[in-house]
């Protein structure tokens, strides 16, 4: 929030010019340690992460499956975990195309049924109306 050239401080809230603040040295450590972490490490412990929790499917560090939220669940060896559902794709890429074969006879068959009874409403729509009201009435 500015009032006419100042700022408030973030700790006592107090009007202050913006270059009376001095930087939060604190702040800007962790948040330059935050900033590098190595890719394929722990961001809690830096750790690397070498062991795949199955029940999550992500893959974590030691600290975090012995003691953190991962205790207790099915854990694997990354290298293993990596090498099982590599030899899983093909039959996953399997099942999807089936899949989706299937949605796409199941969109046919909609489409096909939607072209009869718009066929059925411009043509014989009103005699099948008129036939059913007749039987109703007689």
């Amino acid at each position: 929030m500015e009032i006419a050239g100042f700022s408030v401080c973030p700790c006592c809230q107090a009007p202050t010019r913006p270059q009376a603040l001095n930087t939060n040295l604190q702040l800007a450590r962790l948040v330059e340690g935050l900033a590098q972490v190595p890719q394929g490490h722990c961001e809690e412990h830096l750790d690397p992460l070498s062991i795949y929790c199955e029940q999550d499917r992500v893959l974590v560090c030691g600290v975090c499956a012995s003691l953190g939220s991962h205790r207790g669940h099915r854990l694997l060896p990354a290298a293993e975990a990596h090498a099982r559902l590599k030899t899983q794709l093909p039959q996953q890429k399997l099942q999807l195309q089936e899949a989706c074969m299937r949605k796409e006879k199941s969109v046919a068959l909609l489409e096909h049924q939607l072209v009869e009874v718009e066929v059925r409403g411009q043509h014989g729509g009103a005699w099948e109306l008129s036939w059913e009201f007749w039987m109703l009435v007689f």
